[in-house]
């Protein structure tokens, strides 16, 4: 597998990891008592998304790509999942 594809996997997993934190925040923002700060991580959540959808799309028209920043993308979308996962279990 090239770097290129392993780029644009790793820049795919992160939106859906972002999308699904985004999902479960702000079904937790409907659900819960303490609605800002849900809110707050569901709105971060959606804007790297869309931060990510514009990378794969970069990645994808011209062939510019950064593998660093891909791997970065992926943990943090990986640890604020963990994150809210661990959150929603607490409140």
């Amino acid at each position: 597998m090239s770097q290129y594809a392993l780029t644009l996997l790793l820049v795919f997993g992160a939106l859906v990891t972002q999308a699904t934190v985004a999902g479960l925040a702000t079904a937790t923002y409907l659900s819960r008592r303490k609605p800002l700060a849900w809110a707050g991580v569901a709105m971060a959540a959606l804007v790297m998304a869309l931060q990510q959808a514009w990378t794969l799309e970069l990645a994808v028209r011209t062939g510019i790509y950064d593998f660093r920043q891909a791997v970065l993308a992926a943990a943090v979308a990986l640890l604020m999942l963990g994150v809210v996962f661990g959150f929603r279990r607490s409140a």
